[in-house]
């Protein structure tokens, strides 16, 4: 991890819900689960970003190895890449009119088919409708490190 300067890891878990409609007929809807990990690694001249499902961030050696394969990622890149201070802050977030959580999957169905079929206008030959939701919280021991530049 010698060329190293800078890495964080970030780990997410939770659940999307898809329902996909496809010339007025449902494909799918369901809900599915996730963990996910992202490995982001600032290496000798760019970035190097992997992405990996199910990763221990409290073990170490699985770690380290998950930061060396993101570095040699960063390694065929070209990019010179100087780090500055971030901004800080705390964006507004605006209100939601009706809670998704509120609304079940067979009328979030009905409501996605509706516009659906809306779209289905003459010189229309083929219309899908898709809805997705993901549902993320952050793994509380999230892992940040720094490399000295």
């Amino acid at each position: 991890m010698a060329d190293v300067r800078y890495y964080d890891v970030r780990s997410v878990r939770g659940e999307v819900t898809q329902i996909d409609i496809d010339n007025g007929v449902v494909e799918s809807a369901g809900a599915s689960f996730f963990d996910k990990t992202v490995i982001r690694v600032l290496g000798p001249r760019g970035w190097g970003i992997l992405t990996r499902d199910h990763v221990d961030i409290d073990d170490r050696r699985e770690l380290d190895g998950l930061v060396a394969a993101a570095a040699r990622l960063a390694a065929v890149t070209k990019d010179a890449i100087s780090l500055a201070d971030a901004p800080r802050g705390v964006l507004a977030v605006p209100p939601l009119g009706e809670d998704p959580r509120d609304v079940d999957l067979e009328e979030k169905t009905r409501l996605l088919a509706g516009i659906e079929a809306a779209a289905r206008i003459e010189g229309v030959a083929n219309t899908r409708a898709r809805y997705r939701r993901d549902r993320c919280r952050p793994v509380p021991r999230l892992k940040r490190e720094r490399v000295l530049l």
